[in-house]
Parts: C-alpha cells; structure tokens; sequence
C-alpha cells in the first residue's frame, strides 16, 4: 500500500514538472512575441481592398521585426479570410480571442462589414479592437474602453461634404445608399449633419446588393432634379449606379463616401466616373512630400514589392505605425493590456509624419481627416482643392 502511495505521489510530481515544462515553453514563446488578429476580406468582392490594408501594415511591421521588435518582441499578425461577410467576421472574431489568445484585435478590413455584433465578445475578452476600416458611429458612441477607431467616421465625412456642397450654395441634396448596416449608418450620420446644418434632404433612396431596386433610385434621384447626390455604397453598388444614372445625362454632382474604395472604383468605372468625387481619409498615396507616405513608398518596395500603392494601403500602413507607436510607449518591459489602453489614451495630436491622430478616456475617435478627391481621366484618382476643380 506504501509502495502504491509513493508510486502515485511519483507520477504526480512527474506530471506536475512535465505540465510546468509546457507551459513555460508556452510562457516564453508568448513573451517573445506580440500576437495581433485580424479578420478582413481576402478572397471575396472586396478581396483587392483586404489584401492591399494587409500588404500595406505587413510593410511597417516587417521593418519593426527587422529592427528587433518592440520590447524585444516581435510582432505576428495571424489573419483569416471574411469575404466581408459579417457573420465570418463574428466566426473569426470567436477564434481569434478563444483559440488563438491573441493580445488585440487589429485592422479588420472588409469594406462593407459591420462590426456592431462582435463589441459584446471585445468587451467581455476586454480585448483591444484597433483601427477597423469603419466609419460607423457604433464603434464610436457610446465609447467602448476596448474599441479605438483610427479613421475618421461618417460624421466627419458628411460634415466635409455638406460645407463644401453649402460653401457653393448647392443645397438641393439627395442620398442614395446601399441597404446593409454600413450604408445606413453613413446615411443616418448624413441625415443627422444635415439637420443640424439646417440643409433638408432632398430625397433618399436605397439600394440593395442585387441591384433589384436600383432602378426605382435612380427614378427618384433624377425626377428630383438635385445639385447633388451623396453616395454611401461599396465601390460595387455605387459604380453601377453612377454609371447608370451618368447614362440619363444627370448634371447632378456624384460624390461618395470612403468606403467606395477610390482606387477600385475608379478601374470600375474608368471614363465612366469622370468627375466622380470621392471622400478620402487618409494622405494621397504618390503624394510623396507627407514624410509617411514617403516611408510607405519606400517600405512597400522593400518587403511587399508586387503591390501597387493605394489608399487602401495607406491606411493599413498608418494603422500598422501608428499601433507600433502605442505599443513602444506602453509601460513596463513586459506588455500588458491595461499598459496598452493607459499608453493608447495619452496619444493627443501623435504626429507619424503628417497624419496625426488623438485618443483619451473620453475619446476614441482618432483622426478627423477626411479631403475630397476625384475620378479623372482614364478612372485614375486625383485630389482636388476645390469643387471648381472637377471634370465635367
């Protein structure tokens, strides 16, 4: 009976040092390096916008890991595919916090997902969620501890939009939007700027992704004859109806939203688009007098050299720096992520070379950038100054 107690008390001890061993292999691969999740849209209709936000934060922290890391860690983003389909984003989301533990959430870009039904799991993992490619007001009211928004949101482009559109006194204004959560929240943001600007809405009009009712907005929006038409729709949705409603020979001004997606939808539309305005909220990327998007350009023909530059780009690339720079000044040799909201919430007007951005406690709204571009010739974007500038 001896003999079986010593032999059990063995084969605990053994167990006991065999799990010990385990775990601080475990412990010490965690402490070597820093584990983001991304989900984004990799494979779907938005695939070209995923890849490049991905290409353009992989650039920046290839040079932060060649560079040793940050506190000595590395930095491994693991990212799964969402064909910016909200419920695999809700699937991933699940994976990423559950299975693969990861330290924050980071860029989730799928152009046309909502991200509203994944802020109970964030809140309960209290996991950072940083710079999703969102301009919804839900990820930014009511404030979410976790949640830090880097562009700027709906209501900074509708604010952009509309003074600009006043400042020429063209205030005959309609909107047309796609019918998911993502073109309703631009639209109810738009709605709310222009009640409070005192400018009515002309007409509304949505569409949905299958285009069965583009026909009836496009009756709506040309029988009300308005200066201007705001567009809160994908680049798929709003290409097809601005070149529809360019086939009635409208003289209406067409301006959309960021999530259009520039650069796609000027390949969509090419000569179709002339004139087209389209939100941008991140600097031009050839515009290589901003310090970050020389470094952009630079870093992009180093470590991802096939892809082109693009807005899209641009913003994964500033997400990516301006994540590093949260992270390098977070206390304490060994990250936390208290450490990290603490260093998160003390960022007031960060500067990483002409685009700057601001959190507090009472703030997760980063940046208020937003300047208006074009579809120009050939359907390559250009900035504008001005709506004196646009092509006719």
């Amino acid at each position: 009976m001896i003999k079986n107690k010593n032999f059990l008390f063995i084969f605990a001890l053994l167990t006991f040092f065999i799990v010990y061993s385990d775990c601080s292999a475990e412990n010490e691969k965690i402490n070597q390096e820093i584990v983001f999740g991304q989900s984004c849209d990799l494979e779907g209709p938005y695939k070209d916008f995923g890849t490049s936000f991905k290409d353009g934060a992989t650039a920046y922290l290839s040079k932060i890991n060649d560079a040793g890391g940050i506190k000595g860690k590395k930095i491994r983003i693991i990212t799964y595919n969402d064909n910016s389909d909200s419920g695999l984003v809700l699937k991933n989301t699940e994976r990423l916090i559950e299975v693969d533990k990861v330290f924050a959430l980071f860029g989730y870009a799928g152009v046309t997902s909502t991200y509203s039904n994944i802020i109970p799991f964030i809140k309960k993992a209290n996991i950072p969620f940083f710079a999703p490619v969102s301009g919804s007001e839900s990820l930014r009211t009511p404030l979410v501890k976790q949640i830090f928004c880097l562009r700027a949101g709906f209501n900074e482009e509708a604010i952009a939009m509309i003074d600009r559109l006043v400042e020429k006194d063209l205030k005959r204004i309609g909107i047309v939007y796609e019918e998911n959560e993502t073109g309703s929240s631009a639209f109810e943001s738009t709605r709310r700027v222009m009640e409070k600007k005192a400018v009515p809405v002309s007409f509304s009009a949505n569409i949905s992704s299958d285009f069965k009712n583009i026909d009836e907005a496009i009756q709506t929006a040309t029988s009300n004859n308005p200066d201007a038409i705001l567009i809160a729709a994908s680049s798929r949705v709003g290409s097809e109806f601005i070149s529809r409603i360019k086939a009635k020979k409208t003289e209406s001004l067409l301006i959309a939203f960021s999530f259009a997606d520039g650069d796609t939808m000027g390949k969509q539309l090419l000569n179709k688009g002339l004139g087209v305005i389209i939100n941008q909220v991140v600097p031009f990327p050839n515009y290589l007098k901003i310090p970050v998007i020389a470094e952009y350009t630079k870093l992009s023909e180093k470590y991802t050299p096939k892809a082109e530059p693009s807005f899209a780009g641009v913003e994964g690339f500033i997400a990516a720096k301006a994540l590093c720079r949260i992270l390098e000044e977070a206390e304490g040799a060994s990250l936390t992520r208290e450490a990290f909201y603490k260093a998160a919430e003390a960022q007031e007007d960060t500067d990483i070379g002409g685009f700057t951005f601001t959190f507090s406690p009472k703030e997760r709204a980063g940046s208020k950038f937003v300047y208006l571009t074009q579809i120009g010739p050939g359907g390559f974007v250009t900035p504008i100054k001005n709506l004196s500038d646009i092509y006719k």
